[in-house]
């Protein structure tokens, strides 16, 4: 949160090389330095560090991690500190930026993969692998998605599994995560085979990792994608554009729709111009529903979003039925922070899918460089508390659960907006105080998984 996450998110996004990234030490006293390097950090910085795994069992994961460095890979090593960082419960505490490189995390398998509710799909993918461009992904490397997903869990930060799929396109093309978690087997040169079923059919694909840089350009000039976005018939204007926030007015509907996809004042506007923008617009027209979408929102600077919330609050829709935020597994940090206040402090009613984030949450993460792996690791540094103390959620669960199909992507269809925009309250239904509704029924709901 605060503004250190701003950097994060694009730090994160990047798809170029990094020439200038340090070689990381291939001596495995070296890594063993750097492990006992990291753990005592963890210890002195984080404010709560066995809050979900004791220190027994911490220690004892410390331990095994020194006895297997002295046989297993670069790449098994980097994992386990994942691991390690993971055991902490809390998705700041991990490896930002991500590692670009040393074996396995200088190059890219050229195929793009997305999370749907009806499963892993190929996006897009360079040319040699046109053909399954489209299809769902039922095997990585042999292994099924659902054993996929299981084996990645315990390696990648989370307070909810969708944190977890939020990132497996990032992790399905990297070779360094797929080989480090036994996921991908052979050399680290070796294809990666993803069995893909298309049009009744099924059929492997062995993909070939290249460099970072070679595959960055055959994006330009060689990749096939699944839709076309040009022709893709968008429900707003703002969706397909890159702002950080702005929004529409859907004058047939008599609503607002606006995006807040990143906590952090931009080069044009600040959030809270963006914000008096808006709301003066709210009390100026015939509006009846304000839907804010903050499903792309990584997170930035928390204390921005008071000018956004303070708005929602005053505003003339601010009641059961007129005041949605959609949300999803993106949706995280000081994004979180907005949802958690809004939750407690406002009638907005949830569509989309669950948060990536738990309502109360350690965040500021404070990074480090260790010296002989150059690895970046990351640990929170603060414990914020937007919602009841009580509160042991996970995420925050939609009120009207609306997953994104890959027929929905390939369309362009917004199934989450679709159901804000014609969601009517229950005119007898007693509206609970808003301090209260981290209790509401919705939250005891569970998400199907998409395998």
């Amino acid at each position: 949160m605060r503004k250190y996450w701003v950097l994060i998110v694009a730090v994160m996004m990047a798809v170029g090389a990094h020439a200038d990234e340090p070689a990381p030490s291939m001596d495995r006293a070296d890594w063993a330095a750097d492990l006992d390097t990291l753990y005592a950090a963890m210890k002195t910085i984080h404010p709560n560090l066995h809050h979900k795994t004791d220190a027994a069992r911490m220690n004892e994961a410390v331990a095994t991690l020194h006895r297997q460095i002295a046989t297993e890979s670069f790449l098994q090593y980097v994992m386990g500190l994942y691991r390690l960082l993971a055991l902490v419960g809390d998705g700041h505490t991990t490896f930002y930026p991500l590692p670009t490189a040393g074996p396995g995390f200088d190059s890219r398998l050229p195929i793009l993969t997305d999370v749907f509710a009806d499963g892993v799909h190929v996006t897009a993918a360079d040319a040699p692998y046109r053909d399954a461009v489209g299809g769902k992904v039922v095997a990585i490397g042999g292994h099924p998605m659902a054993e996929v997903a299981q084996t990645l869990m315990p390696y990648w930060a989370h307070e909810n599994e969708r944190w977890v799929l939020r990132w497996m396109p990032l992790i399905f093309s990297r070779p360094g995560y797929l080989h480090g978690t036994g996921i991908a087997s052979g050399a680290i040169s070796d294809p990666v085979v993803f069995r893909v079923e298309k049009d009744g059919q099924t059929r492997d694909f062995a993909v070939t990792p290249l460099p970072v840089a070679v595959d960055s350009e055959r994006r330009k000039t060689s990749w096939v994608h699944a839709r076309d976005e040009a022709r893709i018939a968008h429900p707003t204007p703002l969706h397909g554009k890159d702002v950080p926030f702005d929004f529409t007015y859907l004058a047939d509907k008599r609503a607002v729709y606006a995006v807040y996809r990143e906590c952090a004042d931009s080069d044009k506007e600040t959030v809270a111009a963006f914000a008096d923008r808006l709301f003066k617009f709210i009390d100026s027209h015939p509006v009846d529903k304000l839907i804010i979408d903050v499903r792309d929102n990584g997170g930035g600077d928390n204390y921005l979003n008071q000018p956004i919330i303070l708005g929602m609050i005053r505003s003339k829709v601010d009641k059961p039925g007129h005041l949605f935020v959609l949300t999803g597994r993106r949706t995280f940090s000081a994004a979180q922070n907005f949802v958690a206040d809004a939750e407690r402090l406002t009638e907005a009613i949830f569509v989309g899918e669950p948060t990536g984030s738990s309502p109360n949450l350690y965040g500021d993460a404070k990074q480090m460089e260790l010296p002989h792996t150059h690895l970046h690791p990351m640990v929170s540094t603060i414990y914020w508390e937007l919602s009841d103390p009580r509160d042991q959620r996970g995420w925050i669960f939609p009120d009207v659960p609306a997953p994104e199909t890959f027929a929905d992507y390939l369309t362009g269809r917004d199934a989450a907006l679709d159901a804000a925009l014609v969601y009517v309250a229950d005119p007898v239904a007693k509206a609970a105080p808003p301090n209260t509704h981290w209790q509401r029924k919705s939250q005891e709901s569970t998400w199907p998984q998409p395998w």
